[in-house]
């Protein structure tokens, strides 16, 4: 499942998703540009048996664009919330 939302709209639509998400042992990945706010409403919204992990790529709209998509791109990952097993 993807959800794509605006900044605007995220914690309305986490909070309307969040009793979907419990008890399913999900992974849900922000990939929003901002860090501090979605994630205080991730750890806030999403039930504690989801797993949570933050994303930024490192390359703007144009990089990613070409034939080669994302292949060969950087990310950096922020495990918010991630089970030893997960």
């Amino acid at each position: 499942c993807v959800l794509a939302v605006s900044i605007v709209s995220f914690e309305r639509t986490l909070e309307a998703l969040a009793r979907h998400m419990a008890g399913r042992g999900l992974l849900v990945v922000d990939v929003l540009s901002v860090k501090a706010y979605p994630r205080e409403l991730l750890l806030h919204h999403v039930p504690s048996d989801c797993d949570i992990l933050a994303t930024h790529p490192m390359f703007g709209p144009e990089s990613g664009g070409g034939p080669s998509g994302w292949a060969g791109l950087s990310f950096v990952y922020d495990p918010v919330r991630v089970s030893a097993d997960g």
